[in-house]
């Protein structure tokens, strides 16, 4: 993962509501996918991003819940790219 992609996860985290996350939580880690996306399929890794997550203060089963939902949000933003539109 590059820089800018560890210091959005940085930022998520130390601003997240980690009880019940907050629409602007959702909004900065959509924030993040998007930019996972635009790096193109070999750039995301969820181990990565699990790692990052836990190193920043997540429980394990907290940052597997951001990683899944990132993982089908890629595949919703690439479906959605196979579409014309």
């Amino acid at each position: 993962m590059d820089k800018q992609g560890r210091d959005m996860l940085h930022s998520f985290v130390g601003l997240l509501n980690v009880g019940m996350p907050h629409p602007l939580d959702w909004r900065r880690f959509y924030d993040f996918t998007i930019y996972a996306y635009r790096l193109g399929e070999d750039a995301f890794d969820g181990y990565q991003v699990r790692a990052v997550l836990t190193e920043e203060g997540l429980t394990s089963d907290q940052a597997t819940r951001f990683v899944n939902f990132c993982e089908e949000a890629l595949g919703l933003l690439k479906r959605y790219d196979e579409h014309d539109h």
